[in-house]
Parts: C-alpha cells; structure tokens; sequence
C-alpha cells in the first residue's frame, strides 16, 4: 500500500506542472475568445450580436456577467431573451450583478429578464431579487418571478414567496401562478 501511495504521489507531482499549463492554456484561450466576442456585441448586424450573445453564455465566464446585462437592453427582443439565458448559464457567479442591476434598472421589460436569469442560475442565492419581483409594481416582473421561483429556490420556499401572487391584480399573473403553483390555489 505504502509503495501505490508513494506511486501516486510522485505521479501527481509529474503531472501538477502539466496540469497547470493546460489550465493557463485554457483559461488564456478563453480571454482571447471573449476580447473577440466584446466588441461584436454592438454590431449593427442582429445576428451578429445574438450569435456573440448566445457565445458568450456557452462560454458561461463570470467577466462576461456585465457585458449580458448590458445586452438585456438591447432593442431586439431576441438579442435580450439570449442575454437572459446567458446570464442563467453563468450560474451563482452572476447573481451579485444581476441583483445590483435589478435594484437600479427602471425598465420593467429589462428587470423581468433579470428575474429570469436569476431563476437560471437555478440557485438559492438569488432568493433576494425573487422576493422583491413577487412585490413589484410591475405586472411583467411579478410573471417573469412566477417561473423562475420554481427553477431557482426549494419547493418550500418557492411556495412560500408564490403566496403573495395567488391574488395578484393581474390575470395574466394568476393565472401563471394557478399553473405553476396550483397547490396553492387548490380549494
């Protein structure tokens, strides 16, 4: 056993130089392909910038985060619905500036895409933006907060926040919620 031990130790110290060189080759391929991606996302050519956008989210890099959310704004719908999807690729790294872009964004269409991307995350640490979505003035954020509570939160918890929409004012809304959560309005 000692001997196997002694092995697989001298192996991995053979091996951790290598093993660093393909992460630093990885990782600065990975920079070249986003400082070719950046710039195209303003193309005027909209499928220039949904390919780039859509690009992007499959690299799912965290210094990419801040270049979606400015995509989220973007006068094609579907360059914005890439961008949202993106974001959610990224995962729990990109909540932080989804959160901070959602707490300052005025448009509703643009905070309901945040919404979405922080259910894609499909992670817990977006709870906050979800609690504040489901009490929003805005119809379309509160719909966009339906579905990504079931995505990124435990059943319980989503149920929980789902509460305060059951009698939301707006059909569209309800009717949502009826869909997604109907043990809620179950009678």
């Amino acid at each position: 056993f000692q001997q196997i031990t002694t092995i697989i130790i001298a192996n991995a110290r053979q091996i951790q130089p290598v093993a660093r060189q393909i992460t630093q080759a990885i990782n600065s391929r990975k920079n070249n392909i986003l400082t070719a991606l950046i710039p195209l996302l303003t193309d005027k050519d909209i499928s220039v910038r949904f390919n780039a956008t859509v690009s992007l989210g499959l690299i799912a890099d965290e210094l990419a985060t801040s270049y979606l959310i400015t995509q989220l704004s973007d006068g094609t719908a579907l360059v914005r619905d890439a961008a949202a999807i993106a974001l959610g690729n990224i995962g729990k790294s990109a909540v932080p500036q989804i959160e901070q872009q959602f707490r300052r964004e005025q448009n509703p269409r643009v905070r309901a895409l945040l919404v979405e991307s922080a259910g894609r995350t499909k992670d817990q640490s977006a709870e906050r933006i979800l609690k504040s979505a489901v009490k929003d003035q805005h119809w379309l954020v509160r719909l966009a907060a339906v579905d990504a509570l079931g995505t990124a939160l435990p059943a319980k918890k989503a149920a929980g926040l789902a509460k305060y929409l059951v009698k939301d004012d707006n059909l569209t809304v309800q009717t949502r919620i009826n869909r997604v959560f109907p043990q809620l309005t179950a009678k």
